[in-house]
């Protein structure tokens, strides 16, 4: 019978050794890995502030909106006023009609065209003006056509698309709905891949 040295042993045995060795310094990991996650605060399970940039945003839109709300106001006020046998009434409404294309083609930085479904129909358009129009800028359009009717229908017509107007900005900025807004926004301006109000 062969004699069995103490210290040899047979591979088996070293690769057992080896293997304990691992899960112990395994274990010593886990348990120093648990220790250092105890340390640590859980953070806190909030939604994380809207960017810096919103408020400021809705702020830009509402002063837009503003301001072409006046102008439709005042065509209308107009609109109802006695016949002018003068020019004034007339000149006060083409300065209108100049103001809120002036407002129409401003919107467009803030009520962006939707894609074209076509998108060959309008590539001789410069860019801002390709697609569909904004469903809010639509209702400016429409109503820059009516201003200067002063008859029954064409004053209706005007009020009419006014309240429309001003029923599509409560919707985007009514402070209810305004996450849905802010979501809304975000969602519309990381398709393009930048935040409103960057140039490049």
């Amino acid at each position: 019978m062969a004699e069995t040295h103490p210290l040899r042993l047979d591979p088996v045995a070293w690769i057992a050794i080896a293997s304990a060795c691992i899960a112990v310094l395994a274990a010593l990991l886990a348990v120093q890995a648990a220790v250092r996650l105890t340390r640590i605060p859980p953070l806190p399970l909030q939604v994380p502030p809207a960017p810096a940039w919103v408020g400021p945003y809705f702020d830009s839109v509402l002063r837009w909106a503003d301001h072409a709300c006046r102008e439709l106001a005042l065509a209308i006020h107009l609109a109802e006023l006695p016949p002018d046998p003068g020019r004034d009434r007339q000149l006060k409404f083409s300065e209108i009609r100049a103001s809120l294309a002036h407002l129409i083609d401003t919107g467009r930085w803030y009520f962006p065209n939707a894609s074209a479904p076509n998108p060959q129909m309008d590539r001789d358009h410069p860019p801002a003006y390709r697609g569909q129009r904004h469903p809010a800028l639509d209702l400016l359009v429409a109503a820059r056509e009516l201003i200067g009717k002063t008859d029954p229908i064409g004053v209706a017509a005007l009020v009419r698309a006014k309240s429309e107007f001003v029923s599509h900005i409560q919707i985007l900025v009514n402070p209810r709905q305004r996450e849905e807004g802010i979501a809304s926004v975000l969602q519309r301006f990381a398709a393009v891949g930048e935040e409103p109000g960057q140039l490049g």
